[in-house]
């Protein structure tokens, strides 16, 4: 559900006010679905960790963010906008646009070099689990412990960054001897003691510079708070500053931690408490259970249970079974089976009674990493001939014998149906700054087949074509994406490359279970391996910080990537943005070679650059990233949720955010499916509009609308009535264009002040004979719970192009005119169609004034060509339509 500007909503429900008519609130019992009161979810790939300070995977941060809180965190689907968790208030709360917060002069306190001081005001009366409460002491505690453990390969370098001015603990080790002496860790203590304080009332953070990502960082789960007084009777770090003893105890540790071992053991404010978990890496499971104390009231479902079931059979068993024995709500399903998910397998047809879908853009990557040198020992060693090679991807040619090797097209086409495309850098499409015009590696014509034998006469001066390689290319074991990668690597390069008489290869597909996948990753066990990265926040920091930068979780912690061996010149792509070296750089530098200490500057002093120095910096990192080939991205795609129809809560909420880890159950139920409702756009009169370019059709009224409320306290721990309405709709009509279907809720009451209404609608564009899950949207207000409350539901047909015409100028568009279908339109041609996605693609991560801003295709009127104008477009392909 997107959200109407509020100038032309209200002209839309002025008209339909005069034509509401009452429809009775219906109780829902939840007679015939199975485990009315559990929500039940079969998956694949098992938490790591239920500790904040460690996690940095989806498995373990879907966890976390049921049982922990942040101090903020993002409102629903939105990256820009804010809503107050365990801090209440910061400065601009009351007057930003999205309650982004205005950081203030350095607080009296801070230590020098401070530049700016962020404070947050914590909520009072907060309960933990224990029912002990919170307190501005244990907010303190959790970002000073998690940055005084700092687990190599862990997310803790999101809060050194804007705090300290460095990427981890490891910048305090001026000797360089591997390890924080005493008096190396007495700075690194003190840094950190000063850098977050608090009083009885709140926390302030003093950061060395500006950072404007940071409020994003703190939404997320290595930004969730744990009790104190719980965290040190469990074994982690004792709260002790100037204590080198405790130091080196906590410090680094090469597992998860004392909140692992011997039991899995949280203590947070959120909504549900960890009830039970088995960690086995294959069967593994954990269940929640409702917090009924939780401040913000209690989440409408009392269990949510989390199953670990690698083969999709099995799984599917679960997602079609209604036995309370057996079944699953939620279930991931592979996109090689998405079809068994659709009637006659028709991956574009409606899915099978009982089941919804959802496309969803989701900011990650999928791609294939090469290490450069095997720490030993391990079981992934590759082998030269019959010798252990460690460094054998050292060899910039030998990585890319693997990267022109794979047919990624032919992959993306069979395995992702069409429904992905090949990132050209380290970032997706729709992130700021991106470049779709840099040049990709792959093996998708002849010519590229021919790269890789080049490659591979060159590699290790001929060594590995003469003696041969055997290489395991791992994956996280049930993830049939990351696979097929791997066996189609073993396919091409075993079979379609040419070897010397009597090389022995062997490329070997490795599944590997994602417990021991990462850790095995974070110490450098692997060769080859596949894996996405999923947003942390939505800034291209987050892509080149982890994929190039020398303390990166990918480029230095788990490949140990050293750029510049061999000759990178002959790497560098054509047509660059900059170089290759010698050039002279944004900056106005020489560069003469391309090293760690020049990258690592270049992505860290491009974070505090305007918009076009950061620009030409991404820019010129894209050329770096291609030349040195330490990874080949591979796709970037939308991704397909699923789920039983009974399910309400997960679509319009920070569930379907493009940077969620995972589900959050306290906005889910289980609810019975509300009935269809049949529409007919030809039957309609046209009813009269106060705004010129807006016509209204009239449904008939009351025919059949299905309104599923539900009342509980609001998230901001106010008693106002939230109705959760639901419609379903489809269009029985044969067309010919689509049309927009407008859903329109409206409270109404009398209270001691007088009458009073809210409104709430949900809207989608339905194409002839097809249907639509339209809501849930939410109802609420801030009327006290007394007296008798209506619900009132009308359904509206409106023309799609209508609504805007296209007749406005430029400035009317940016003045926040609703897009509708017509602004998907960005060729005027009254199709959309590629043509369009690609002119998005073009102007992608632009802004006004930049070279390659384009006015039109930035869809949502937000001032930036991002994933949200890409989702709108590939939401509406292939539509045409009848300009009114």
């Amino acid at each position: 559900m997107e959200r109407m500007n509020r100038k032309v909503l209200f002209a839309i429900l002025l008209s339909a006010l005069m034509l509401t008519i009452t429809l009775p609130i219906v109780a829902v019992h939840g007679v015939g679905i199975p485990n009315p009161d559990n929500i039940i979810v079969a998956t694949f790939g098992g938490p790591e960790t239920v500790d904040p300070a460690w996690a940095y995977d989806t498995a373990s941060a879907e966890l976390i963010q049921n049982v922990y809180e942040p101090l903020c965190a993002f409102d629903g689907e939105s990256t820009t906008n804010y809503v107050a968790k365990l801090a209440d208030w910061w400065p601009g709360y009351d007057t930003n646009p999205g309650h982004a917060i205005t950081p203030s002069l350095p607080d009296p306190s801070a230590p020098a070099g401070t530049n700016q001081t962020w404070y947050f005001h914590i909520r009072p009366n907060v309960k933990f689990h224990d029912g002990s409460i919170l307190t501005p002491a244990d907010v303190e505690y959790s970002f000073e412990r998690g940055l005084l453990m700092d687990h190599s390969g862990g997310p803790m370098w999101m809060i050194y960054e804007p705090l300290l001015g460095v990427m981890g603990s490891s910048a305090y080790d001026v000797n360089e001897n591997g390890k924080i002496d005493e008096s190396e860790y007495n700075a690194l203590d003190t840094a950190i003691d000063k850098a977050i304080q608090s009083n009885a009332t709140h926390v302030w953070f003093n950061l060395p510079a500006p950072y404007a990502p940071f409020q994003q960082i703190l939404t997320q789960s290595w930004g969730m708070i744990l009790s104190k007084n719980y965290a040190i009777a469990h074994g982690c770090w004792n709260g002790q500053h100037g204590n080198y003893t405790e130091f080196l105890r906590t410090y680094d540790p090469p597992t998860p931690g004392p909140l692992m071992d011997p039991a899995p053991e949280a203590m947070g404010t959120g909504p549900y408490k960890l009830s039970a978990m088995n960690t086995d890496p294959h069967t593994g499971w954990y269940v929640l259970e409702r917090f009924d104390d939780y401040w913000g009231g209690p989440a409408p479902t009392k269990y949510a249970t989390v199953k670990n079931v690698e083969e999709w059979s099995n799984r599917k068993a679960q997602f079609f079974s209604t036995d309370p024995a057996l079944q699953a709500d939620f279930c991931a399903v592979n996109r090689a089976n998405i079809r068994e998910m659709h009637i006659n397998g028709d991956k574009d047809g409606p899915t099978y009674p009982g089941f919804r879908m959802y496309k969803v853009p989701v900011q990650s990557i999928g791609a294939v990493y090469f290490v450069y040198n095997v720490s030993q020992p391990s079981d992934y060693t590759p082998v030269l001939g019959t010798t252990p090679k460690p460094d054998l991807f050292m060899d910039r040619n030998m990585r890319l014998v693997f990267m022109y090797a794979l047919n990624v097209s032919k992959y993306l086409a069979e395995y992702w149906l069409g429904e992905a495309q090949q990132p050209t850098t380290c970032m997706p499409p729709g992130t700021a700054f991106y470049n779709e015009s840099k040049p990709v590696r792959n093996g998708n014509t002849d010519a590229d087949l021919a790269k890789a034998q080049a490659a591979l006469d060159a590699a290790w001066g001929g060594q590995a074509k003469a003696q041969g390689i055997t290489v395991k290319v791992t994956y996280n074991a049930g993830n049939t994406a990351r696979e097929t990668i791997a066996k189609m690597l073993e396919d091409v390069i075993e079979h379609r490359l040419q070897w010397a008489s009597g090389a022995h290869v062997d490329i070997v597909p490795t599944g590997v279970p994602w417990s021991s996948y990462l850790v095995d990753m974070y110490t450098k066990k692997l060769s080859v391996f596949i894996i996405g990265w999923l947003a942390d926040y939505p800034d291209p920091h987050d892509w080149f910080m982890p994929f190039m930068h020398s303390e990166g979780d990918y480029s230095g912690t788990s490949q140990g990537v050293i750029y510049g061996l061999g000759d990178i010149v002959a790497s560098w792509p054509s047509g660059p943005s900059y170089g290759p070296p010698p050039y002279t750089n944004y900056l106005g530098e020489t560069v003469t070679s391309i090293n760690n200490t020049y990258v690592d500057h270049m992505i860290e002093v491009a974070l505090g650059l305007p918009p076009a120095g950061r620009e030409a910096v991404y820019n010129e990192l894209m050329d770096i990233f291609y030349a040195e080939a330490a990874t080949l991205p591979v796709y970037f795609s939308y991704g397909r949720h699923y789920e039983r129809t009974w399910i309400s809560g997960w679509y319009g909420t920070w569930n379907s955010n493009p940077i969620s880890p995972g589900l959050y159950f306290y906005t889910i139920s289980k609810v019975p499916p509300a009935t269809l409702y049949t529409v007919d756009v030809n039957t309609y009169s046209a009813e009269l509009s106060p705004v010129s370019n807006i016509s209204i059709w009239l449904l008939n009224q009351g025919a059949n609308v299905s309104i599923t409320p539900a009342m509980k306290k609001s998230p901001t721990g106010s008693t106002s009535p939230i109705a959760n309405m639901t419609a379903y709709v489809k269009r029985n009509d044969a067309g010919p264009q689509p049309t927009l279907v407008l859903v329109l809720a409206i409270w109404s009451g009398v209270t001691a002040s007088g009458h009073r209404e809210e409104f709430g609608y949900a809207y989608d564009y339905l194409a002839p004979g097809a249907e639509a899950h339209l809501g849930p949207t939410s109802i609420s207000n801030a009327m006290p719970a007394v007296g008798q409350y209506e619900v009132y539901v009308n359904t509206y047909v409106l023309s799609d192009y209508a609504i805007n015409g296209r007749n406005q100028t430029q400035a009317d568009f940016h003045s926040g005119y609703f897009y509708a279908l017509g602004y998907c339109d960005i060729n005027k041609d009254n199709l959309v169609d590629v043509t369009d996605y690609q002119l998005v693609k073009k102007a992608a991560g632009t802004m006004p004034g930049q070279a390659k801003w384009n006015w039109a295709a930035d869809v949502n009127c937000d001032n930036m060509v991002d994933v949200s104008d890409y989702q709108l477009i590939k939401r509406n392909i292939p539509k045409s339509y009848t300009p009114s």
